[in-house]
């Protein structure tokens, strides 16, 4: 039963990570064609290589020679549609993996191999037209280099130079193609690196302005928290200066009450104390009128009395 139950564990395991590396595949290749339909065939080639590390598929490796022929690189693109045409189930990539490779070996000019391409395509797609007048071109070009070269043969040193010039052009040709090449991949590597560097110094940035941004929270946080606390303090012996002052106005207060006798408060009414202040406004207007005829009698006697 455990062995069962392991052997589904695995099953279920190597279902996943096929399936993974699927996803992982059908990413990388919509990235690619997505470059490709920008024409940044440069980026393409980089996502079509990274999907090949994940599965094999005729259409991305078709994609990869079409990348790179549209780079100039034609030689790099030769192999891979050689290996989609001849690998491939699909007829209509094999048929256009081989028309493409008769198209190269049609503008190098070598007849033989571009005719060979061509019917290889025919046998995938036979119906189509163009491929079948490109096949008839390349066939009148390859009878007329046989014939050429049946007459040439009566001229054998004339003949050896003309090979060996062809074959020096050639060589000259593919040298310079592979220059090329060599310059185009090393200049492909250094526009990688220098992505890379521009990601990084980036990312770099973007940590090091993220850690600015939070100690300068940080540090306003502890500037208001210590403001509060400031404040708190601030607050705190304001109270106790307040209360030390009251403490001392009362102690004086009290030691002034004790000094002095206390008066009693009045228990009278408001009614009671207007008729009480009614009495004594009477009492001196009555007071002041006695004084005014006592000063005024004083004053007939001493008339009186000079005369």
């Amino acid at each position: 039963m455990r062995i069962r139950l392991l052997c589904i564990l695995l099953f279920l395991t190597a279902g996943l990570a096929a399936q993974t590396r699927k996803d992982t595949l059908q990413t990388y290749a919509g990235r690619a064609w997505t470059a490709h339909q920008k024409r940044d065939y440069a980026r393409a080639e980089q996502d079509w290589r990274r999907a090949l590390h994940y599965g094999r598929q005729d259409t991305v490796i078709y994609n990869l020679g079409r990348d790179l022929q549209a780079q100039q690189r034609s030689l790099e693109a030769l192999q891979y549609y050689q290996y989609a045409g001849t690998h491939s189930k699909n007829d209509s990539i094999r048929a256009r993996a081989w028309n493409n490779a008769g198209d190269i070996y049609l503008q190098n000019k070598q007849w033989q191999q571009a005719l060979e391409s061509y019917k290889n395509s025919l046998r995938a797609n036979p119906d189509d037209e163009i491929v079948r007048q490109k096949y008839a071109y390349v066939k009148k070009q390859l009878e007329k280099q046989r014939k050429q070269n049946k007459q040439n043969k009566n001229q054998p040193n004339k003949n050896n130079q003309n090979n060996k010039n062809q074959n020096q052009q050639n060589k000259q040709n593919q040298n310079q193609q592979n220059k090329q090449n060599q310059q185009k991949k090393q200049d492909q590597n250094n526009r990688q690196n220098q992505q890379n560097k521009q990601d990084q110094q980036q990312k770099k940035n973007k940590g090091q302005n993220k850690d600015k941004q939070n100690n300068k929270q940080n540090n306003k946080q502890n500037q208001d928290q210590k403001q509060r606390d400031n404040q708190a303090q601030n607050k705190q012996n304001q109270q106790q200066k307040n209360q030390n002052r009251n403490g001392q106005k009362s102690g004086q207060q009290k030691q002034n009450q004790e000094g002095q006798p206390q008066k009693r408060r009045s228990k009278l009414s408001p009614e009671q104390t207007k008729y009480l202040l009614n009495a004594l406004k009477n009492k001196e207007k009555q007071t002041l009128k006695k004084i005014r005829w006592q000063r005024g009698r004083g004053q007939r006697r001493k008339q009186e009395k000079d005369w």
